[in-house]
C-alpha cells in the first residue's frame, strides 16, 4: 500500500513534491506548508499525515495527490485514488468552481447524486454477474473432478498409445482449469478494487453533502448580515452616534467577507469531489470492458474443455469394452483347463471372483466352493456360479468360483 507518509523530498524522478502539488492545487496555503515542513523536520512524521492531522486538507485529497505523483491508479492508506488528471491548474493559481451561485451549485449536486446512484446500480449488476460466473466455474470443476475419478477407477491398464492420449487430455484439462482459476482470481481482485472505489465515492458524496450544508448555512448568515446592515443604515439617519454605527458596519462587512471566502472554499471542495467522481466512473467503465473480454475468453475455454471431456468419455467406453472381452477370454481359457470339481470337495476355504459396482472383486469364504449353477449372495447382489477352477493368482491352492450376473 502506498504511504502518504512522504515529505518535501517525496519525489520520484522529476515528479512534483507533495507539498508543492497541494499548494499548486489550492488545497493548502504556503504558510500551512511551511508549518507542516517545520513539524516534519522535528518529528519525522510524513508530510501527508501532518497536513491531514492538522486539518489543512482532507485525506482523499492527499490520496489523489499521491496518485498524481505515481502517474495513475494507486491504493494508498487513505483509500483508492486515480490522481487529479491532466486538467490540473497552472502553478500558483486556483481554479474557480464552475458554478455561478447557490442555485446552480444545488442543481449540480442533484445531478451528481443521480450519477452516483447509477454508478451503484452498475456495480450491483457487476457483482451479480461475477457471482453467476463463479457458480458456473464451480459446477464445471465438479464435473471434471467426477470424470477424473471415474477414469482413475478403471480396472484394466490401457495401452501405451491410449495412456499417452489420456495423459495429454488430463494435462489439457489441468491447464484449462488453471486458466479458469486465474480468471476467477482476477474477478476477485476487481471485486476488491470496486469495493474500494465505492468507499471513495461514498467519501466524495459525504464531502459534497457537507459542503452543500455549509454553503446553505453561509448563505443564511450572509442574508442575516445584509438585513442587519440595512437596518443599521436606516438607523444611521436618525442616530447621534455615527462613529459607533460605522464601526459596527465595518465589522459586519468583515464577517460577510469571511462568509464569502468560506463559501468559495466549499464550492471548490465540491468541484474537486465531482472531478474524482467522474474519474471513478471512467475507471468502472474500463472494468466492465475487461470483465466482458474475460467472459468471452472463458466461454472458449469451457468449449475446449467440453470437447476434451467427450473424447475422455469415448476412451472410457472403449476401455470398458476391452475389459469385457478380456474377461470373456480368461473365462474360456480357464474353462478349458479347469480340473474336476471333486478335487475341492473337502476344502475348508474357497474364493469368489465377480464384477463389483466399480471393478472386479475377489472374496475369500469358508467351506468348499459352490457348484456350477448355484446362486451365491455377494455384497452387490445374487450371482450365479459359472464354473469352479483354480484361483487366478499363482501359488495359491484355493478353488475359485467364477460368478456371473
Amino acid at each position: 500500500m502506498a504511504n502518504a507518509a512522504t515529505g518535501a523530498d517525496e519525489t520520484r524522478g522529476t515528479q512534483e513534491p507533495l507539498g508543492t502539488l497541494l499548494v499548486r492545487r489550492g488545497l493548502i496555503t504556503d504558510e500551512q506548508l511551511s508549518d507542516a515542513l517545520a513539524a516534519q523536520k522535528t518529528s519525522g512524521v510524513p508530510l501527508g499525515k501532518i497536513v491531514v492531522e492538522r486539518g489543512y486538507v482532507r485525506p482523499e485529497a492527499v490520496a489523489q495527490a499521491l496518485a498524481t505523483q505515481h502517474g495513475g491508479l494507486l491504493k494508498t492508506e487513505y483509500g483508492f485514488a486515480t490522481g487529479f488528471g491532466a486538467a490540473s491548474a497552472a502553478p500558483g493559481t486556483v481554479v474557480a468552481p464552475p458554478v455561478s451561485g447557490p442555485d446552480a451549485l444545488r442543481g449540480e449536486l442533484a445531478h451528481a447524486s443521480e450519477e452516483a446512484e447509477r454508478l451503484r446500480e452498475d456495480n450491483a449488476r457487476l457483482v451479480q454477474l461475477r457471482s453467476e460466473l463463479e457458480q458456473r466455474l464451480a459446477a464445471e470443476s465438479r464435473r471434471v473432478a467426477a470424470l477424473e475419478h471415474e477414469l482413475a477407477q478403471s480396472p484394466a491398464a490401457p495401452s501405451h498409445d491410449e495412456t499417452d492420449e489420456v495423459t495429454a487430455l488430463q494435462a489439457a484439462l489441468a491447464e484449462r482449469n488453471a486458466t479458469i482459476e486465474r480468471f476467477a482470481a482476477n474477478a476477485e481482485s476487481w471485486k476488491t478494487a470496486l469495493a474500494e472505489r465505492d468507499d471513495m465515492i461514498r467519501s466524495l458524496v459525504d464531502g459534497r453533502d457537507e459542503a452543500a450544508a455549509e454553503l446553505d448555512a453561509r448563505a443564511e448568515a450572509i442574508t442575516r448580515l445584509e438585513e442587519a446592515v440595512e437596518t443599521a443604515a436606516a438607523q444611521a439617519d436618525d442616530t447621534t452616534e455615527p462613529d459607533r454605527l460605522r464601526s459596527e458596519l465595518s465589522a459586519r462587512d468583515e464577517a460577510v467577507a469571511d462568509a464569502e471566502r468560506a463559501r468559495d472554499k466549499a464550492l471548490k471542495q465540491v468541484a474537486d469531489g465531482e472531478s474524482g467522481r467522474a474519474e471513478a466512473l471512467a475507471q468502472l467503465r474500463a472494468v466492465k470492458g475487461q470483465l466482458a473480454e474475460q467472459d468471452a475468453s472463458r466461454a472458449g475455454l469451457v468449449a475446449e474443455r467440453d470437447a476434451a471431456l467427450v473424447e475422455l468419455e469415448t476412451l472410457t467406453v472403449a476401455l470398458d469394452g476391452r475389459d469385457a472381452a478380456i474377461a470373456e477370454l480368461v473365462a474360456k481359457l480357464e474353462t478349458a483347463t479347469a480340473p474336476q470339481p471333486a478335487r475341492w470337495a473337502g476344502a475348508d476355504r474357497h474364493l469368489l471372483y465377480f464384477r463389483g459396482p466399480e471393478t472386479y472383486e475377489l472374496v475369500e469364504r469358508a467351506g468348499p466352493p459352490p457348484a456350477a449353477g448355484d446362486v451365491v449372495d455377494v455384497p452387490c447382489g445374487a450371482k450365479t456360479v459359472a464354473r469352479v477352477a483354480a484361483a487366478p493368482m499363482p501359488g495359491t491352492p484355493l478353488a475359485c468360483a467364477y460368478l456371473l450376473g
